[in-house]
């Protein structure tokens, strides 16, 4: 894990050097695993941002949509504490790349295949609660919209939600992108969250709920 505390006679690190530093970590924890592409590296310095929170704390996260893998890899090297679950129906050779690139991970990863929405509902009915959910699972509107709605009583208040793909597909027929399944989400949930960062991927904040009001 990065080190971000200064030395004696030093000045603490910037922001962005700490933040840098944990890019440049992150790409030892990619190295010599089996990757196609790369969606992770460019978001580092955002999650770092929201995610630092977490590092010293055993935290449950939920991934929907983990694709082969490289997100999963860096919020568990990440959080050295945190445990994970991630869905995803894990196609043909997919789900193999998966399993090789998480090695090592032991009872701290948990793989579940198969469709997110129903996965979703079933860890509801379980009354499974978690501090961080990463949603990247399909591009569709309505699918989109019916995940994010399944996610919400996963998480905790004073919990993260973050929807990837917020931006994606503009030039798409309404129905074929997420954009306004984002938004439609939002706006039911408007007096719940508190929007942190809205471009490209949206994340919130679940605020606790009002105390009750005291009887009459």
């Amino acid at each position: 894990m990065t080190n971000a505390a200064a030395t004696p006679g030093t000045s603490a690190p910037s922001a962005a050097e700490q933040a840098q530093a944990v890019v440049l970590e992150a790409q030892d924890w990619f190295r010599d695993k089996e990757f196609t592409t790369d969606w992770v590296t460019n978001k580092i310095r955002r999650w770092h941002r929201f995610l630092r929170r977490f590092r010293d704390r055993p935290v449950d996260l939920l991934e929907v949509g983990s694709f082969e893998g490289r997100s999963a890899l860096f919020f568990l090297n990440y959080l050295p504490q945190s445990r994970l679950t991630c869905i995803d129906l894990f196609p043909g050779p997919l789900e193999a790349r998966f399993d090789r690139n998480m090695q090592g991970f032991g009872d701290r990863l948990t793989k579940i295949k198969g469709s997110a929405i129903a996965h979703l509902d079933r860890l509801a009915g379980e009354k499974r609660q978690y501090h961080f959910i990463y949603l990247d699972a399909g591009k569709k509107r309505d699918h989109v919209l019916a995940q994010a709605l399944l996610t919400w009583p996963l998480l905790r208040p004073g919990g993260l939600l973050m929807i990837d793909d917020y931006d994606w597909g503009k030039d798409r027929p309404p129905e074929g992108r997420p954009h306004d399944a984002i938004n439609i989400f939002l706006d039911l949930h408007k007096d719940e969250i508190e929007i942190l960062w809205k471009d490209g991927q949206v994340i919130l904040k679940r605020l606790a709920p009002p105390p009750p009001a005291a009887a009459a």
